[in-house]
């Protein structure tokens, strides 16, 4: 991380302003991994998510390159161009970690992860076995979480559809589109996975 910030720091050495992006970039991702390991490990406190941008601040170094790229073919860093590749990361980066935190909320639930997911999940379902949390997230939980994806997928599309000087359009549109093919699998899947548990239930294999 201490040589990633001075790489940075080189990249475009004439700009203070660059420099402090990147400081506050990199301060970005500290306390968001700090609040993550202070508010998100206690299954009896479920953290308050709010409008879920921790979930992008985790990762907002991904943020910096491209920050650069503009900022060096002459985009101001407080302009519009910037603004809107920052608010496409940010929407990108929640629904990826949705999807994520969907497909291991089991994994995080055992390990006392408290994801988004995780959270979304415990506050709605009173109930504390494994078999009836199985049965809440297939039922309901999965659907709340892919219409959260979605709704960030389709800020990220509007955001990349206003830039004039995002490149790679095309590539970032099929990241999107991956995101909403995992929403689908998921839906597709949800009965199976629903059939799968009335089966246990039925021969009394799920204690």
């Amino acid at each position: 991380m201490r040589r990633s910030l001075a790489y940075f720091h080189q990249a475009l050495p004439e700009s203070l302003e660059f420099k402090a992006f990147v400081e506050a970039a990199f301060a970005r991702m500290d306390e968001a991994n700090t609040w993550e390991v202070t508010e998100a490990r206690n299954l009896a406190k479920l953290p308050d998510y709010a409008d879920l941008s921790q979930l992008a601040d985790r990762s907002w170094g991904q943020v910096i390159a491209p920050t650069g790229v503009l900022v060096a073919a002459g985009y101001p860093l407080t302009g519009l161009e910037v603004r809107l590749l920052h608010q496409f990361m940010q929407h990108y980066s929640i629904a990826k970690q949705l999807c994520d935190d969907a497909h291991d909320w089991q994994i995080d639930l055992e390990k006392g992860r408290v994801t988004a997911v995780v959270a979304m999940l415990l506050r709605a379902c009173p109930l504390d076995s494994l078999r009836d949390r199985q049965r809440y997230f297939w039922e309901y939980t999965i659907l709340e979480v892919n219409d959260l994806i979605r709704h960030h997928v389709r800020l990220a599309r509007d955001q990349l559809e206003s830039s004039q000087a995002i490149a790679y359009r095309q590539d970032l549109q099929r990241w999107l589109d991956a995101i909403e093919r995992s929403c689908a699998r998921a839906e597709a899947g949800r009965q199976a996975a629903q059939e799968f548990i009335k089966e246990f239930n039925r021969e009394s294999l799920v204690k």
